[in-house]
This record gives C-alpha cells, structure tokens and sequence, in this order.
C-alpha cells in the first residue's frame, strides 16, 4: 500500500536545505546500507540535504545517470548494431568504469534488440520535469521551429539568456524527433 504524502508546509525556521558536505554524505551512508544499495559516487553526484542542529534530516540525490538514447541506424544497415553496442559499451567502461547503462523505450524494434544486448525490463515508473528559472517569459508552448522574426530576444537583466534556452530546446527536441527512413 503507498503511503500518502503529508501535506506541505512552509520551511520551518532553524532548518538549512543546501548541498551537503562529505561528511554528511558520510553520515546517512546507513540509510543506503540498510537497503542493500551502493552511495552514489559523489564525484559524479549531488546530495541535497535538510539539515536540523548539524544533523541530516532529509535528502535528495541528484545524479548523471548513462542514457543510450538517442540511436539512429540507416535504412538496410541493422546488421551494424550489434559491433555498434559492443563499442558503445568499451566508451561507457572507458569514460565511467562499470555503470549501469539506461535506456528509454516504448515496445518495439529497439526494446527488441536492446533485450537481445542484455537489457532488462526495470520495475521503475520514469517520470520526467524540466527544471527552468523562474523568469517573466513567453511560455515554451510548442517545440516547433519558430519564425525568426518572431524568436524572444534577449531580456536585460534575465538571470539567463531566454534565446539560449529557446536554442537548447529547439536542439533538444530535434534530438528526439525520428528521422525518416532509419532504425530508431
């Protein structure tokens, strides 16, 4: 049975919520112990934490995960995919050491041959949030191409700059579009 949630409440004075230090990381190592779980590496993580009189009372770790997505293979050419993963496998040793390696996929040709390479099904539900600042800006609607003259322009004193973000977006969401004729 899932427990609900309590209701939120305003922070409560006396209680800081900031990165932690080393040695708070070190002091809930218990709570990762006792579910049979390895501390994530903190060279390649952020533990987020509340912390009530010096002590840790909550946390969030924020962590870079490997993502093999997206994969793109030529119409005809799906005889290349298996020398393919095994030297996208020698990167991910290269780069990471031993790490587990996530792939998100709907039923279908991929998840396939992602089983065949020795993927399993996870017991996860994924969720996903685009974390933007707060600023005044025109909201990000759609992710099609927009005009150029009609493109925001940059806004003084913006803590970023809304064109760039509108580029990363319209980059991003060109990453995630199929292109025609190919293995996705």
């Amino acid at each position: 049975m899932i427990e609900p949630l309590p209701v939120p409440v305003p922070p409560k004075a006396g209680i800081e919520y900031r990165e932690l230090s080393a040695e708070e990381i070190q002091s809930v190592a218990h709570v990762f112990e006792a579910t049979g779980n390895p501390l994530p590496n903190p060279a390649i993580s952020t533990f987020v934490g509340a912390v009530e009189v010096g002590k840790v009372i909550g946390f969030l770790v924020i962590q870079a995960k490997v993502h093999a997505e997206p994969m793109w293979i030529s119409e005809g050419k799906s005889q290349i995919f298996g020398t393919l993963a095994k030297k996208a496998e020698e990167v991910v040793l290269q780069r990471c050491g031993p790490s587990y390696v996530y792939l998100f996929t709907p039923a279908g040709k991929v998840s396939q041959l992602a089983s065949v390479l020795g993927f399993q099904i996870e017991p996860f539900v994924i969720m996903s949030k685009l974390v933007m600042p707060n600023v005044p800006a025109r909201p990000i609607i759609d992710l099609l191409p927009m005009p150029e003259e009609t493109k925001p322009e940059p806004v003084e004193d913006a803590p970023f700059d809304i064109r760039a973000a509108y580029e990363a977006t319209k980059a991003q969401a060109l990453l995630e579009t199929e292109p025609e004729g190919g293995l996705q």
